[in-house]
């Protein structure tokens, strides 16, 4: 499927989702800076996540209403330029929204990113970390 190597990364945020603690995800409101280290630690996770024994297909379900569906905010995140903060915090929130109350989910810090491989489409990554998967994060306030 792929090796570290081949995956470029484009775009990251890190939202955290505590669910336990807080009423609301803590968003972050700018991109996420992609260092080096960062850099192959995501693409390795990505590698990883994908080729994992537990990894399995799945189909999105229609939400009911007119409520925004994950496939949707999916879509829409990797479809509309200049929309990534934004559109990342939706589906921050809707994640938040569908484990909320469910003490069997650790909390984390759900990173989102978009990445191709070798000049190919991009793709979305949606990985909750948990705090002993070795991935603090390390909240800076910049200009207030």
């Amino acid at each position: 499927m792929g090796t570290p190597d081949q995956i470029t990364l484009h775009d990251l945020i890190i939202h955290k989702v505590d669910h336990i603690n807080f009423l609301k995800a803590t968003l972050s409101d700018l991109k996420s800076p992609i260092s080096e280290a960062v850099d192959i630690y995501v693409r390795d996770q990505i590698v990883l996540n994908r080729e994992h024994e537990f990894s399995r297909s799945a189909l999105f379900t229609l939400p009911p209403d007119d409520k925004p569906s994950m496939m949707q905010l999916c879509d829409d995140l990797l479809t509309s330029s200049g929309q990534f903060v934004p559109q990342s915090r939706k589906i921050a929130n809707h994640l938040f929204a569908s484990i909320n109350n469910d003490k069997r989910i650790h909390p984390g810090d759900l990173v989102i990113c978009t990445f191709s491989e070798v000049k190919g489409d991009r793709w979305l990554a949606l990985l909750k970390m948990d705090p002993q998967d070795s991935f603090i994060t390390e909240e800076e306030r910049v200009g207030g």
